[in-house]
């Protein structure tokens, strides 16, 4: 060992230099290694401690950010999928205030074309009352528009108007009692094309009958002036699941001077702008008795089968049933319509059915056979006063 002042070697264990006599303060020294080791120690363990420290708060600051960055991109979806919600309920509100538009707008266009209508023709007068004292004599008003129906006839997802009108006809086709002039009901259908309402197709009421007196194969409803004993005349649209049908039902009854009775069922749809057959169940002829029913099956307007539903007298071997309303009530049945055959005057369609009326009319003496005088009540029932003042 040296000494530290003259740096020559001096004993071990010797606390003074034997050359200059400095004190050499051994234990001192090492005393001073001791805690200069001690102080190296601990600063380590402090260098080690920072760095654990700050490893630790950078993962922490990792982590946070990470979760913020995921929070926020949460926060964007959730915010985007509310958007998407919101813009898809304010599309469909336009939508319906569009198509609400549209549909006031068809409404105001056609109600100005039934105005016009109604100016032309008049208006049939809902209740009628008179007497006769001859089965030629004429009691009621049979002209006019009436009614007028705005449904969706074609399911195209556009509105139509259906508008029926008793319109004179000269020609004395298709008389029941006497002579003089008769009155067609026609059925106008209406459409709005670049903003205008245009005739689509017009179809004067009538079975579909195949018969050797009728040459069209359309047996016509007239109006009589003097009318029928009893009458009823029904139209009524009927929905099927995918399709609508107009329901079309005739009868009447003659008992003045002689008796009579004519009955006629029908459908009709109207497809690509045009009405068309789609079953007609028809009494061949009108008469007093040995009445025959067929009824005729159709597939895109044209008549596929024939069939003897019904015979009360003649040709019950034949006939697929021996009672009417079993009968009338099977061939429609398969159209999917329910029906309840009653000698009353009013529709024949029960109301299971999907129905929109379109009109009713009923007319029947109010007097019995022994009089000299016959009184008579006609009503009508329709929408057109409801469409006229919407």
């Amino acid at each position: 060992m040296y000494c530290p002042k003259c740096k020559n070697e001096i004993k071990e264990n010797e606390q003074f230099c034997a050359y200059c006599g400095y004190r050499s303060n051994i234990n001192d020294i090492g005393s001073d290694l001791l805690t200069s080791g001690k102080n190296k120690s601990k600063i380590i363990i402090a260098v080690i401690s920072v760095v654990i420290v700050s490893l630790l708060l950078c993962i922490f600051l990792v982590s946070s950010i990470f979760k913020q960055d995921s929070s926020d991109k949460v926060t964007v979806a959730n915010t985007s999928a509310v958007n998407e919600a919101d813009d898809s309920k304010i599309e469909a509100s336009q939508q319906e205030l569009s198509k609400n538009s549209t549909e006031t707008d068809a409404q105001a266009l056609f109600t100005e074309k039934l105005s016009e209508l109604t100016s032309t023709y008049g208006i049939f007068k809902a209740e009628q009352s008179g007497t006769i004292t001859e089965v030629y004599d004429s009691w009621f008003e049979p002209d006019g528009v009436m009614s007028a129906n705005i449904e969706d006839f074609d399911s195209d997802g556009s509105e139509e108007m259906l508008v029926c009108i008793s319109e004179k006809s000269t020609d004395g086709s298709n008389n029941i009692t006497g002579g003089g002039e008769r009155n067609h009901i026609i059925l106008n259908m209406y459409e709005i094309e670049d903003g205008n309402v245009k005739l689509s197709d017009s179809f004067t009421l009538g079975a579909y009958i195949e018969s050797e007196y009728i040459e069209t194969n359309k047996r016509e409803f007239s109006f009589a002036s003097n009318i029928s004993w009893k009458e009823v005349v029904a139209l009524n649209l009927v929905t099927v699941q995918d399709k609508k049908y107009i329901m079309c039902e005739e009868r009447s009854e003659v008992y003045i001077f002689a008796n009579g009775s004519c009955c006629s069922y029908w459908l009709l749809e109207y497809v690509g702008g045009s009405f068309r057959y789609a079953a007609s169940f028809v009494q061949d002829s009108p008469g007093s008795s040995d009445f025959t029913y067929h009824g005729y099956d159709f597939k895109d307007g044209a008549c596929i089968s024939s069939r003897l539903y019904y015979s009360e007298s003649y040709d019950k071997n034949t006939a697929l049933y021996d009672n009417f309303e079993e009968a009338i009530s099977s061939f429609f049945e398969k159209y999917g319509i329910k029906l309840k055959f009653e000698n009353a005057l009013k529709s024949i369609l029960l109301p299971d059915n999907d129905i929109t009326p379109v009109f009713l009319f009923v007319n029947e003496c109010q007097s019995d056979l022994s009089s000299t005088d016959y009184d008579f009540k006609a009503t009508l029932n329709s929408h057109i006063l409801d469409v006229i003042n919407s």
